[in-house]
């Protein structure tokens, strides 16, 4: 399947997600964009590769449509509603990240099911037990950047316990105001 991961700090949110997909017992690419910036919002997405498209492209009209009608980018809270309902409809799972009414970057954990929780670390995907287990490690008081580095060397972490997971990750990241 593969794994993403996130981290909420001080600082704002990191999101991880490496770009494998495998097929039976057979890689069949490293070039899966699980991860979408939204303008003040992020979100990744693991599950099918065309699922995780449509999972994207639905947030994205979401999103576009909450702007229009509030004439916003949509909260920590909006976001994590509309992402629920379009990843239970795409079955897939989710993290999505996004500011607070203050401006706190805040980050979400979605499930298939639609099922939503506030994680200050997260993972979902294949390799979830092994990236919870080495996103302990991360220092999370560090800085936005090095906890963005930290989850890259976490992604190779993963893929030595997890062969579905690639080595091969993408970084993204969302400050606080």
């Amino acid at each position: 399947m593969a794994t993403i991961m996130g981290i909420e700090q001080a600082d704002g949110v990191v999101l991880t997600a490496d770009r494998r997909h495998v097929e039976g017992d057979v890689v069949s690419t490293e070039r899966i964009d699980r991860i979408q910036e939204h303008g003040a919002a992020l979100a990744a997405a693991v599950g099918d590769p065309g699922n995780v498209a449509a999972f994207h492209r639905t947030l994205a009209a979401e999103i576009d449509r909450y702007r229009t009608d509030h004439d916003r980018a949509p909260t920590i809270t909006a976001l994590a509603e509309m992402a629920a309902r379009v990843a239970s409809s795409a079955g897939v799972e989710a993290l999505v990240a996004a500011r607070t009414a203050s401006g706190n970057a805040e980050l979400r954990s979605v499930d298939a099911d639609g099922a939503v929780i506030h994680d200050t670390i997260a993972a979902r995907g294949t390799g979830m037990q092994p990236a919870l287990g080495a996103l302990e490690g991360v220092d999370t008081t560090a800085s936005i950047e090095t906890v963005a580095e930290s989850l890259q060397d976490v992604v190779a972490t993963v893929h030595e316990r997890d062969p579905e997971s690639g080595t091969n990750g993408d970084v993204a990241t969302l400050t606080s105001d």
